[in-house]
């Protein structure tokens, strides 16, 4: 069984061009894997852009993808539902 860290540390997380300091309580593996996903969002707008820029992209191509992720589950929860009725 591997323990999860409950209290808070701080770590670096690189968007864009930069890095910020963030406190978090996130395990390794999650914050690796929430980290690896932020750099490659962040990396397809790093080129040519201000850092203002790439954060404003990477945080709505984000949301537009938490969105068609919302509307699959959704039509995928209601095509299980009529096959239930």
């Amino acid at each position: 069984m591997r323990l999860n860290r409950t209290l808070p540390r701080e770590v670096p997380v690189r968007v864009g061009k930069k890095a910020y300091f963030l406190e978090t309580a996130l395990d390794d593996d999650t914050l690796a894997r929430v980290s690896g996903i932020m750099s490659e969002v962040a990396d397809e707008f790093a080129d040519g852009l201000d850092q203002e820029q790439v954060l404003l992209l990477s945080c709505l191509q984000l949301a537009w993808t938490l969105d068609k992720i919302g509307s699959r589950l959704g039509q995928a929860m209601g095509t299980a539902e009529e096959g239930r009725l």
